[in-house]
């Protein structure tokens, strides 16, 4: 096989796989659609030892020494508690190494080839999910419910929740999804703007900003606090960012405090318009029951559903406003306390139960990392994560980054990373879990470097980089 016919195998396996996420992990459907998600594992692997023989982009991809340790310390865990949960432990692991391994190397593409295949890709994932959302809309409009009891406490729903929230056709109302999907929108305009030299057509502007209102309306109605909270702090950054870019030639200090109130503004404008739009989409199921029921029973309607329908979201007492988090994460800092090294694995807890039903993560990726992969991986996951982040925020505002044709592209995609960190001390979004969340952050933090990217390798590089160079060099003799 050739260099490049792997890359080009790489770039569709890439939409396929955020694709299928999307379909196998989103949806109810896992009874039919579940066995789907071993297919990309599967082509996952074999990609994988693919570019292990041709290619190696990830031994040329910044720190990614830090990945592969982690990933050989995932192996330890997983061969010590080998009788425990080993299936999904190991399809845990699979998703792992296909984001960092497939994912997170960008290889030799340049900046344009890179913003072209985030257009693409963007598109595959806006066009399904404005899809998934308008069918979810349909749903809450008709009150649609269905539930399949697949294990004991364990329930896939469709359609609107016995809790007062939008399931439509996600899982776990949403699981970041529509929020993601929002931010997906806003980059798309900043790309396009690349893309299109000519300004971006007034179809495809149409298009976007559908997909801003219909997935804004969908995550609305999830009614999750997480989502709501991580989407504030994407727009924070994002308009912080870009209005810092705007009056960047005003002195410094009015430059920021201006693009603070500002971003500040539109944080508070975040919430006041799921405020607004959670008033007026309450009266929609009921409009929808007095119009149904003036049809077809000649004005003498049942107006029962009118007077019960709620928006407000059902919490079981005594969870609190944290959604009963706080017990979870005491219990799963016990179990690490248990096994502090290499963990129990990370989707070993199933038999736990914390709160009415059995626990499937510890809802914060801090805790998650240390029951699951114990000091050893959680160590090498973090440095790489924390060493990347700093690199982001310091490189977003040097002058010369400042100054390329890319800019908006870069800070928006480094808002949608910051964005999906702070999910993860709610929720486990970027790492472990089988989940869409997971595949798109390290596909983003792998453009969003490689479009930082000055030349500079750090030491830590430089091991694997001799590595590629003689491979490289054996090739050509």
């Amino acid at each position: 096989m050739k260099a490049n016919t792997l890359d080009k195998l790489i770039y569709y396996y890439k939409h396929l796989a955020l694709f299928l996420s999307l379909l196998v992990l989103a949806t109810p459907q896992y009874t039919v659609f579940g066995k789907i998600g071993f297919v990309i594992v599967g082509l996952g692997a074999a990609l994988c030892i693919a570019d292990l023989f041709i290619n190696q982009n990830f031994l040329k991809a910044k720190r990614m020494i830090w990945l592969l340790l982690f990933l050989a310390s995932f192996v330890i865990t997983i061969l010590l508690n080998r009788h425990s949960f080993l299936n999904l432990n190991i399809m845990s692991f699979g998703y792992a190494a296909i984001a960092l391994i497939i994912m997170y190397p960008q290889g030799n593409k340049n900046n344009e080839e890179i913003v072209k295949e985030m257009f693409a890709i963007n598109n595959t994932v806006l066009i399904f999910t404005a899809v998934l959302s308008t069918i979810g809309f349909g749903m809450f409009v008709v009150l649609f419910r269905f539930i399949h009891n697949y294990g004991p406490g364990q329930d896939y729903i469709v359609g609107w929740s016995s809790s007062n929230r939008l399931f439509g056709l996600y899982s776990n109302t949403g699981l970041m999804i529509t929020s993601i999907a929002f931010a997906l929108t806003v980059i798309q305009f900043e790309v396009a703007k690349n893309i299109y030299q000519n300004g971006i057509s007034k179809k495809y502007k149409a298009f976007l900003i559908y997909s801003l209102v219909i997935n804004f309306i969908h995550l609305v109605l999830e009614n999750a606090s997480g989502a709501y909270i991580s989407l504030a702090v994407f727009i924070g950054i994002y308009v912080f960012t870009k209005l810092s870019q705007k009056y960047k030639d005003e002195k410094a200090f009015k430059c920021y405090i201006k693009s603070l109130a500002i971003a500040a503004g539109s944080i508070i404008f975040l919430f006041v318009a799921i405020y607004v739009f959670r008033y007026i989409l309450n009266f929609i199921p009921r409009i929808y029951d007095f119009i149904e029921n003036l049809i077809l029973n000649n004005g003498a309607g049942n107006d029962k559903l009118i007077k019960d329908f709620t928006m407000e979201r059902d919490i079981p007492e005594g969870y609190g406003a944290l959604t009963g988090r706080p017990k979870i994460w005491a219990r799963g800092i016990e179990e690490f306390l248990k096994k502090p090294i290499f963990g129990w694995g990370p989707l070993s807890f199933g038999n736990i139960q914390v709160l009415e039903a059995p626990l499937r993560h510890w809802h914060n990726i801090i805790i998650q990392s240390l029951a699951g992969n114990g000091i050893v991986g959680t160590t090498f996951l973090f440095f790489f994560l924390i060493s990347s982040a700093l690199e982001i925020i310091r490189k977003l505002w040097s002058k010369k980054l400042r100054a390329n044709k890319y800019y908006g592209v870069i800070f928006a995609s480094a808002a949608l990373l910051f964005m999906l960190a702070v999910n993860s001390m709610a929720e486990v979004t970027i790492m472990y879990m089988t989940r869409f969340s997971v595949l798109l952050f390290w596909l983003y933090l792998g453009y969003v470097i490689k479009l930082i990217y000055n030349g500079k390798n750090s030491r830590f590089d430089k091991p694997l980089l001799s590595v590629y160079n003689k491979l490289h060099k054996n090739k050509e003799k």
